[in-house]
């Protein structure tokens, strides 16, 4: 997909302004490891990364955080590919950490924005699932256009899936979870479905933040989302 063609390339609303150029500047070094892309840095990194994610099925989780649920997520479906996108280094440091434990070898991961990679490392209708899970709600009004979950994010996504392809989303704060109800409803190419479970009806794993909601009496909203 073209710089044209896609909706993110441009960094507008972005964490920290525009992807290649924020990863041009970073002082620290980058992550290096087997299971880690680095396609700003590394050019090849793109290619190999098409090539990884070239045959499916792939699951793909934005702002996998404390791992919770991509570890567990990931044992569980070993049939699948796996791309995990996270801001903070730490908890990238623990999934490659964890990735060699288990000597896997069917995931990849990303210390970055997920939005201007989506559509530059996976084929179009190749998507099995998408999973954002406790997102920022970026509270302030003049900050929501920074939500990872928006009507461009949800179009880039449906390009994306397979037919029958899922989104699941959870999240603690009510407001939140209404807006992504609307555009989900609005989208009109989504049919809302019971959330919790995926296509072969396993149990999905719980995140980190949702085991503590659970343990402080929090309500979590969830939905699960299957393009028509």
């Amino acid at each position: 997909m073209s710089d044209e063609q896609n909706p993110f390339s441009h960094g507008k609303g972005l964490v920290g302004g525009r992807g290649r150029e924020r990863a041009e500047h970073r002082p620290e070094a980058s992550l290096v490891h087997r299971v880690v892309l680095n396609p700003y840095r590394n050019p090849g990194h793109m290619v190999s990364g098409r090539e990884f994610f070239a045959t499916g099925p792939v699951e793909v989780e934005i702002g996998f955080g404390r791992c919770h649920h991509l570890k567990d997520r990931i044992l569980q479906a070993r049939e699948s590919r796996f791309l995990g996108f996270e801001i903070k280094r730490a908890w990238c440091e623990r999934m490659t950490r964890f990735c060699d434990a288990h000597q896997l070898d069917h995931t990849r991961i990303i210390l970055g924005d997920a939005r201007p990679l989506l559509s530059e490392l996976l084929p179009v209708g190749g998507v099995a699932a998408f999973s954002v899970f406790f997102p920022d709600p970026w509270w302030k009004k003049r900050h929501h256009k920074r939500r990872i979950m928006s009507d461009t994010m949800l179009q880039l996504m449906h390009q994306l899936l397979e037919p029958g392809g899922r989104v699941h989303f959870r999240t603690d704060v009510a407001e939140y979870f209404q807006v992504v109800e609307a555009l989900i409803a609005d989208h009109g190419g989504f049919d809302r479905i019971p959330p919790g479970l995926d296509a072969q009806g396993r149990t999905l794993p719980l995140t980190h933040r949702e085991k503590k909601c659970a343990e402080y009496g929090i309500p979590v909203h969830t939905l699960c989302a299957a393009k028509r």
